[in-house]
C-alpha cells in the first residue's frame, strides 16, 4: 500500500498546530462537500447501476440506492435480462418495475461493452472483464464509477497496489460516494494502517450514517488498533440496520480442527477462538468444535438446533437460521461439505471461513454453495502441503467472496512452540498459518462482526494465545 510520510521532528510546535488546524477544517470541508454531493445525488441510470453491479456492489445495497436517488430509466424487458445477467437479484428488478422513471424517464439501454463487463465479473472472469474495463475508462476517463468497477476487479486478481489507485481515483472524482470510502478503509486494514481505515469508515458514515458495512469497517479499523469496546460497538452497529433478522433465533458458531486433532486441543487456534467468544456471548451464542470427521454429527447438531418444541424443522426455522462455519486443513474443506449438505436442506449459513483448505477424501473445497451469503480464504504456499490458493461463488448473486488472503512466512510465527515439533518440522507453512494470531485475529473478527450485540463489552483475547 502507498503511504506517505506524515511526521517531521523538524516541525516547531507552532507550526504542527497551524498544520492540524487546516488539516482539520479541509476534512470537514471536504465532509460536507461529500455530503451535499449524495444528498444531490442524480437518479440511477442503467449505466451506472451496472457498473456498480462490475464493482461488486451487493444487490441489497444497490436496492437502497435505487430507493434512495430514484432512477433515470424505465425497465423494460431487455434492460431486466441484462442487468440479470449481470447479477441482479429477482427482488431488485421486481422493485424496479414498479418504481416511477425520473427525468426524461426513456428506455436508454446499457453500452454493450459495460453490459460485458458486468456479466464477466459476475461469473468471476475478471482477466476477461479487466481490458474491457480499461478501454471504457480510455473513453471516459472522469467516469467515478468506471475507476471503482476496475479497482473492484484488481482487488480480486490480488493487485492490491492498483486496487488502491483505482479506488483513490474514484474518491477523487466522486467523493459522496460511500462504498468508495468502505473498499479503501478495507485496503487500509488488510495492510495494518488502522488510521486511515478508520478515517475512511468515518467518512462513509458521514455520508451515509446507515451504512452497515461502514460500521463494519470501522470496527475492523478500531480492533487492528486494539480499541477493542470502540470495536465491538461497531460491530453491534452495523447489525442495527438489520436487527429484526439479527434477533429472529440465536446464532450457532460451528468449527472444525484440521488433521488428526482433537476438539479440545487449546494448542491450537480453532479451540482458543471458540472459548473466547463463547466467554463474551455466553448463551447468546453457541460455539461447537468437531473433528474433521465427525462432520454428520455437525450437520445434526444444526437439525436439532433449528427444531422448536415439537421436533419439526418448518421453513420459517430454515430461513431464520444465523449459522457460522470455520475450519483449518480438512477442517476447513468439511466447512465446505457441510454448507452444501444444508444447502440440499434449505438452510442458509451466513459466512463460512477456510484456513489453508486440503480436499479430503474427495470433497469439493473451492465452490461455495449458494446458501452462503459470504466466504473468505486464508491460504500459504509454502511446503509440502499448503492450501488452496482460490474459492469461487456457484452463484455470485447470492454468495460474496470476501477474498482469497495469502500469508508468507519467513520463519514461524512465536505461537507455534507450542505445537507439536514434528508438525512444525514436517508442515511448517501449514502449522505457522494455524498458529499465526495475526491470521486468526482477523477471522476472530469476521465472526464477531456478524454476532448479536452483547450487554456488556468484552476486551477480546486475541493476542493471549495459549502457549503452553
Amino acid at each position: 500500500m502507498r503511504a506517505g510520510n506524515y511526521s517531521d521532528d523538524s516541525r516547531s510546535v507552532e507550526e504542527f498546530l497551524r498544520s492540524a488546524v487546516l488539516s482539520f477544517f479541509l476534512l470537514q470541508l471536504s465532509t460536507v462537500v461529500a455530503v451535499g454531493e449524495i444528498n444531490a445525488a442524480k437518479p440511477v441510470d442503467c449505466a451506472q447501476l451496472m457498473t456498480w453491479m462490475g464493482g461488486g456492489i451487493s444487490n441489497q445495497r444497490l436496492d437502497r440506492l435505487v430507493h434512495e436517488r430514484g432512477i433515470s430509466f424505465a425497465l423494460d424487458h431487455d434492460g431486466a435480462e441484462a442487468l440479470s445477467s449481470a447479477g441482479a437479484s429477482s427482488q431488485l428488478l421486481s422493485d424496479m418495475r414498479i418504481m416511477p422513471a425520473s427525468g426524461a424517464g426513456t428506455n436508454i439501454g446499457c453500452p454493450a461493452r459495460l453490459e460485458q463487463a458486468a456479466k464477466l465479473v459476475h461469473q468471476q472472469e475478471y482477466e476477461d472483464a479487466e481490458p474491457i474495463l480499461r478501454q471504457l475508462i480510455s473513453s471516459d476517463f472522469n467516469n467515478a464509477d468506471l475507476h471503482f468497477a476496475l479497482a473492484y476487479v484488481r482487488q480480486q486478481q490480488n493487485d492490491f497496489n492498483e486496487a488502491f489507485d483505482e479506488y483513490s481515483n474514484a474518491k477523487e472524482l466522486s467523493p459522496g460516494f460511500p462504498e468508495t470510502h468502505n473498499d479503501l478503509s478495507y485496503l487500509f486494514d488488510r495492510s495494518n494502517d488502522g488510521d486511515n481505515a478508520i478515517a475512511e469508515a468515518r467518512t462513509a458514515l458521514s455520508i451515509d450514517p446507515q451504512n452497515a458495512e461502514a460500521y463494519r469497517y470501522l470496527g475492523l479499523g478500531l480492533y487492528a488498533n486494539e480499541q477493542y469496546p470502540s470495536a465491538l460497538y461497531a460491530f453491534q452497529e452495523s447489525l442495527a440496520p438489520n436487527s429484526d433478522s439479527a434477533d429472529a433465533s440465536p446464532t450457532l458458531v460451528i468449527g472444525f480442527v484440521g488433521g488428526f486433532v482433537h476438539s479440545d486441543d487449546r494448542r491450537h487456534s480453532e479451540v482458543q477462538i471458540a472459548r473466547q467468544i463463547q466467554a463474551t456471548y455466553g448463551n447468546d451464542v453457541q460455539i461447537r468444535l468437531f473433528e474433521n470427521r465427525r462432520r454428520a454429527q455437525a450437520h445434526k447438531l444444526v437439525l436439532d438446533w433449528l427444531k422448536a418444541g415439537d421436533g419439526k424443522l418448518t421453513d420459517e426455522e430454515k430461513r431464520s437460521a444465523r449459522l457460522i462455519l470455520f475450519g483449518h486443513s480438512w477442517g476447513a474443506s468439511a466447512v465446505v461439505s457441510l454448507a452444501r449438505e444444508l444447502q440440499q436442506d434449505g438452510i442458509p449459513v451466513l459466512l463460512t471461513i477456510q484456513v489453508d483448505s486440503v480436499t479430503k477424501n474427495g470433497e469439493d473445497d473451492s465452490v461455495i454453495p449458494a446458501n452462503v451469503a459470504e466466504a473468505v480464504n486464508f491460504y500459504q504456499t509454502g511446503g509440502i502441503l499448503h492450501g488452496r490458493s482460490k474459492i469461487r461463488a456457484a452463484d455470485p448473486s447470492r454468495t460474496r467472496i470476501l477474498g482469497n488472503f495469502r500469508s508468507t512466512y519467513q520463519k514461524e510465527p512465536a505461537e507455534c512452540r507450542a505445537y507439536p515439533w514434528y508438525d512444525r518440522l514436517l508442515f511448517k507453512g501449514h502449522t505457522a498459518i494455524e498458529c499465526d494470531p495475526r491470521v486468526w485475529s482477523q477471522i476472530e473478527a469476521l465472526i464477531r462482526m456478524r454476532l448479536p450485540p452483547v450487554l456488556q463489552s468484552a476486551q477480546p483475547q486475541v493476542a493471549m494465545r495459549v502457549g503452553n
